[in-house]
């Protein structure tokens, strides 16, 4: 199983990667040629060869073999699940008064829904680790590496 963090050519990932200022703009799940991600549509499993359609990995990182025990199940908690908009909306203003204007960024995301998901908070949960819903894609990344290592 690989977690990758990827970019789109879309208006919406080039937004991100602009107002975050990062190479990347979400992140999914590789399993068994399936990706396993929360977009627009919610939380929901596609192909790999219908996500790579439209979706460029800029990094992959294979997880040791202890996150495929729970996987299915913490996924299946999950999927069909909603997208947390809000939410995104939120830490994307936060993001760029922070990065344009210095503003202190907040602990935490202030329109967070409790059964609905931004990428990173799905990516998180899968983990079992604490979510952080103001992280980025490439903040998750960051933190992926540091775990593994």
């Amino acid at each position: 199983m690989e977690i990758i963090f990827t970019k789109q050519k879309s208006i919406i990932s080039r937004l991100i990667r602009k107002i975050t200022g990062e190479p990347v703009s979400h992140t999914a799940f590789i399993y068994m040629q399936n990706i396993y991600h929360a977009n627009h549509k919610g939380a929901c499993i596609t192909t790999l060869k219908k996500f790579q359609e439209t979706s460029e990995i800029v990094y992959r990182v294979t997880l040791p073999a202890k996150y495929n025990l729970h996987f299915h199940y913490q996924f299946a908690k999950m999927e069909g699940s909603s997208y947390d908009l809000s939410a995104a909306i939120y830490a994307g203003w936060r993001i760029f008064l922070n990065r344009y204007f210095k503003v202190k960024m907040p602990d935490m995301n202030k329109l967070n829904f409790k059964n609905a998901y931004l990428c990173t908070e799905l990516a998180q949960k899968i983990l079992k680790i604490e979510v952080d819903s103001m992280i980025t894609p490439y903040g998750l990344y960051q933190k992926v590496l540091e775990m593994i290592d």
